[in-house]
């Protein structure tokens, strides 16, 4: 019996130093309060640094910046991608990472938001970098061009898209370097909001003609956006909508056609906002064409919606 209680008394004890041992010990409370208050990963979103690339005339630029960003006027990123651009020693191609493909969507949707916005890019070109040996038609431009190209293609309004060159001095690594094109939204002056509204009153679309449902793509949507600004400042405008068809087929159904497809147009602007008494639809079928309906090419130039704003 002695030795019983002497064996529960050893016990209390182990027991009573453990608990102190466990509420008391700084050590172990730190790690036990860490433990559970230790806050979740956070992502940082991809940043360029605005010093990442030294612009030095009078070194070459070595280290390249290896995020792509895409500015405002003041220099604040607006978008942000995981891999820049990346231009050539042989040619003025611009090459477009994967994983930054993305860039297309973003500034398709920031334009359409921001009407009184354009997408200016930049090409840099370095010393005996230019086409027939004439400075004014050096490779910064045609990078430039390049990429607008890309981005016309996509559907954004090329009348958004303004280009220039800049001469820096950098340095290609197996014939590449990373980086070379700038991309800027700025505020759109007066003279280039002239060119925008008058290419908005005066516009010639190619949708899907060929779908069996009436498809809006890239190019009609942001025509869509710019068309119900342009309203909202111009209350007094009508809007014409003319159809128009290859020869393939019976005369009286191109003209069908075509009036159809101006009416497909009509209810997507109406089904954006855009009121319907401002909007009138034509067709005029196979009776206007702008190219010769004997080739592939011509045919498909000629299925067209021109709309005319007055």
């Amino acid at each position: 019996m002695k030795n019983f209680l002497f064996s529960f008394l050893i016990f209390l004890l182990w027991a009573f130093l453990g608990m102190w041992w466990y509420y008391s010990c700084p050590m172990c409370s730190n790690y036990a309060t860490d433990a559970v208050n230790q806050p979740p990963a956070v992502v940082q979103e991809n940043t360029v640094n605005e010093n990442t690339i030294q612009q030095n005339n009078s070194s070459a630029i070595t280290e390249n910046a290896t995020a792509f960003n895409i500015a405002n006027e003041i220099g604040a990123d607006v978008f942000n991608f995981a891999d820049n651009l990346q231009i050539f020693s042989t040619n003025t191609n611009v090459h477009i990472p994967a994983t930054s493909i993305a860039f297309k969507d973003s500034i398709f949707s920031y334009l359409n938001k921001y009407q009184n916005k354009e997408l200016q890019i930049t090409g840099w070109y370095k010393d005996q970098e230019w086409k027939e040996n004439e400075a004014s038609d050096n490779y910064g431009l045609y990078r430039a061009e390049y990429l607008k190209d890309v981005l016309t293609d996509f559907g954004i309004n090329p009348d958004k898209i303004s280009i220039a060159a800049k001469k820096e001095h950098y340095t290609y690594s197996d014939g590449v370097f990373i980086g070379g094109v700038q991309l800027m939204f700025k505020e759109l002056n007066e003279s280039r909001l002239e060119q925008v509204n008058k290419g908005i009153t005066n516009k010639t679309l190619y949708t899907r003609f060929n779908a069996r449902e009436f498809i809006p793509d890239n190019t009609l949507i942001g025509y869509t956006a710019d068309l119900k600004n342009y309203l909202k400042n111009n209350p007094n405008k009508l809007v014409k909508i003319t159809g128009h068809t290859d020869n393939v087929g019976e005369e009286s159904d191109n003209q069908i056609i075509g009036y159809d497809r101006a009416v497909n147009v009509m209810n997507h602007f109406i089904n954006n906002g855009i009121a319907k008494e401002k909007l009138q639809a034509f067709s005029k079928g196979e009776n206007a064409p702008i190219a010769d309906n004997a080739t592939k090419e011509g045919r498909a130039k000629n299925r067209r919606i021109e709309i005319n704003i007055n």
